[in-house]
């Protein structure tokens, strides 16, 4: 399933686009091809789906039939090994921007940059502290990271229970969809952007949970004939499309399309599956999680040392700036999330420890 990789590139390659659309929108760029790099921070549901079915894909069935301590406490290590060294990493280069903003006479913007907050941020803690901004303090994308690993934990403890009942796992599909929805509407939200201090760990854990729903669903339905995935992914394409040209709050829409799109392209093959597969996507989706964490970091120093107006980029200045991207990220894989990966599962997370 490399698609299933590439896509994870692209999702966090829009993100990106969606922290320079300032820049993009100014290039008046018609809404019809606008509207991606605008709505770019919904490709962080997707990721949560995605995210959700993979790791049920890769270890539902093995809780189901080894439900230990010793088993959770061998995934945990993994997922920590998994997220954590580059997070560390990010998060100590991030010093570097209020250290320059001090030593050039520049004002901090204020309690962005506490003690209090950098440790939150470093214990990964800053989604679980419900109604606050820790989330939006130094690394701002890490908030993700935060609600992530609140689902590995919830997954560990619930995976081999859910997996026993999953006959019922359209009804908890429709339960956890109607969750969202009504949640986001009591609190007044009009996206899914909205209120993360208040709303972004439901998010997180319901995107996963609708992930882990797929991965049930999906074993049920994939022998199925392959027009089925196709004509799934297209229609419920056309939908958001249009949905995401409108005012309609997307929490009603997005979590229930994007869990159909994910379904019609496991169920289906062809083009779109041939082209994800190309290296290129494939190497996108290898450097995805450095590029997320990252991108960011580099962009406060890409406008404080190359722009004059933060507000304004040239063509030359937005090229510029993906690139150093997507080399500073394929460095950080390289020699920072790989080996930290590796590092800490041969020392933890071995039979026996």
């Amino acid at each position: 399933m490399n698609y299933l990789t590439s896509i994870r590139g692209i999702a966090a390659f829009f993100v990106v686009l969606y922290h320079i659309k300032h820049w993009l929108v100014a290039y008046n760029v018609p809404q019809f091809i606008s509207i991606f790099f605008e709505k770019g921070y919904l490709a962080v549901d997707f990721f949560f789906l995605l995210s959700g079915f993979i790791i049920s894909f890769n270890y539902m069935k093995h809780f189901l039939g080894d439900d230990s301590w010793q088993a959770k406490k061998v995934f945990i290590i993994k997922r920590i090994a998994r997220i954590y060294p580059l997070h560390v990493f990010v998060l100590l280069i991030y010093l570097s921007i209020p250290l320059a903003l001090y030593l050039t006479g520049r004002a901090l913007p204020e309690g962005a940059f506490t003690a209090e907050s950098f440790f939150i941020k470093l214990m990964l803690l800053d989604l679980w502290i419900i109604s606050t901004d820790f989330w939006s303090m130094w690394n701002t994308p890490s908030w993700t990271i935060s609600g992530e690993f609140f689902a590995y934990l919830a997954f560990a403890f619930t995976a081999g229970f859910i997996a026993k009942f999953r006959r019922y796992a359209v009804i908890a599909l429709l339960v956890s969809l109607s969750i969202t929805a009504v949640a986001y509407t009591v609190i007044g939200a009009r996206s899914l952007g909205d209120n993360i201090g208040d709303l972004g760990l439901l998010r997180c854990v319901s995107g996963f949970f609708n992930g882990m729903c797929l991965y049930i669903i999906y074993n049920r339905l994939k022998d199925k004939e392959m027009s089925f995935g196709n004509w799934l992914f297209c229609i419920s394409f056309l939908f958001f499309y249009g949905l995401i040209l409108t005012t309609t709050a997307n929490h009603f829409y997005a979590p229930g399309l994007f869990f159909c799109m994910l379904l019609g392209l496991l169920l289906s093959k062809g083009p779109i599956h041939r082209l994800l597969e190309l290296k290129p996507f494939i190497w996108l989706g290898d450097i995805s999680y450095s590029v997320y964490l990252s991108h960011t970091f580099l962009l406060n120093w890409f406008v404080m040392l190359s722009m004059e107006d933060s507000q304004n980029a040239s063509i030359f200045n937005i090229f510029a700036y993906i690139a150093i991207v997507l080399i500073f990220s394929t460095m950080c894989y390289r020699l920072v999330e790989v080996p930290g990966r590796r590092l800490i599962s041969r020392k933890f997370a071995t039979k026996g420890t």
